[in-house]
């Protein structure tokens, strides 16, 4: 499936996760980007907790974010994040809550991501930059 998703250079948006991330992974058929996005309201002024930005933050210590979640799939989820690292190009996350807006102009595609109910972007992201 991965390289399925790469060689089409796949943008994967999912929503209603709890949690913002932003994810540019390689395969050898190419790259494919995932947007998740969180649009449950967790508290009034949407400041990130959590906040990772950069990929040396992918990782097996992603488990602990959700330490209560499967503890006996712990070591298996570790060893899987750990397995994907070399692969991962981009990552970013937050526990934050918020909305995105696509933009399509020609065969460019640009996101820009709010945060709670602000009406300036929080990030902005070039996908068709990242899926090259």
């Amino acid at each position: 499936m991965l390289e399925l998703l790469g060689a089409e250079r796949a943008i994967v948006l999912s929503g209603h996760l709890h949690k913002f991330s932003f994810l540019v992974r390689r395969t050898e058929k190419g790259r494919f980007v995932q947007l998740g996005l969180s649009s449950v309201a967790s508290n009034a002024d949407a400041l990130p907790r959590d906040l990772i930005e950069d990929v040396k933050g992918y990782g097996p210590d992603l488990v602990n974010l959700e330490s209560r979640h499967s503890p006996d799939t712990e070591k298996k989820r570790c060893s899987i994040l750990e397995m994907e690292r070399p692969f991962i190009e981009q990552f970013e996350y937050a526990d934050t809550w918020g909305h995105a807006l696509l933009s399509v102009r020609g065969d460019q595609l640009n996101v820009s991501v709010f945060r709670g109910l602000y009406r300036q972007a929080w990030k902005s992201f070039d996908l068709t930059k990242a899926i090259g």
